[in-house]
């Protein structure tokens, strides 16, 4: 029976982070659309472009620390000439973490100035949102970046299911296995139980974390209610309810 290595268990959950930036991007993509087509120039480019470009330097610093085998306090340094996960693929050879981390320091910090501007500029415009400058550069400086990693680390979970997944089904082979195989009615039936047992439990479980995954990371980033309330085609009838009294 096939066992998973630590580095191909290390390939699946760098997999499930990548579909999660994916998926991230697009959300924060969508914003910057609604907000051009809204006509909230300015709220697109002092806070939903800066989040965008903060989200992506935040990225490439997780994946220079990976580089850099996780010396995350000496990245900076030019003794870490590694290669950048996914970065140096898509820019080139000149892509190394030393170089790689000072440019994505810059722009995070860049974004991170042009968001607490924007926000300071919003809240002076509107004081009836109840908001401060204290508050902007709290909210950008620990909210939003904190949010950026937290946001992309929950797309591990993809992974984690899917290790989950074999980790069941290996446990259901290997009693089919231990009971006697195909010519034994008890490992038939394990194996035909045990399966039907993993496939109700994540199909519970995986609808549960996928639909969490779509709902507070994806749509929270981009999706704005106000649409028109729902009406019947129909309306509603009113009928005489007629209430006898009692002698």
């Amino acid at each position: 029976m096939a066992k998973l290595t630590f580095e191909q268990v290390i390939t699946i959950l760098k997999v499930s982070i990548f579909l999660g930036v994916i998926h991230l991007v697009w959300a924060f993509i969508l914003r910057i659309k609604r907000l051009a087509k809204e006509g909230h120039k300015t709220m697109m480019i002092t806070e939903a472009i800066p989040n965008l470009t903060l989200y992506g330097g935040i990225v490439v610093i997780m994946m220079c620390a990976i580089g850099s085998s996780y010396d995350v306090m000496n990245m900076y340094s030019r003794a870490h000439d590694e290669v950048v996960p996914w970065v140096t693929i898509f820019l080139g050879d000149w892509a190394r973490v030393w170089i790689i981390t000072r440019i994505a320091g810059i722009i995070v910090i860049g974004s991170m100035a042009t968001m607490m501007v924007g926000g300071i500029l919003h809240a002076k415009h509107h004081p009836e949102d109840g908001g401060s400058a204290a508050n902007v550069v709290m909210e950008v400086f620990l909210g939003k970046t904190v949010e950026c990693l937290a946001h992309t680390i929950s797309y591990a979970r993809i992974g984690i299911m899917l290790l989950v997944h074999a980790a069941l089904l290996l446990t259901v082979n290997n009693a089919y296995q231990s009971l006697g195989g195909a010519s034994s009615p008890a490992a038939m039936a394990m194996i035909i139980g045990g399966n039907l047992g993993i496939m109700m439990i994540e199909g519970l479980i995986v609808y549960i974390q996928s639909l969490r995954l779509h709902l507070y990371e994806f749509f929270t980033k981009w999706y704005d209610g106000g649409a028109q309330p729902f009406r019947q085609v129909v309306p509603e009838m009113l009928y005489n309810q007629p209430i006898w009294k009692r002698k």
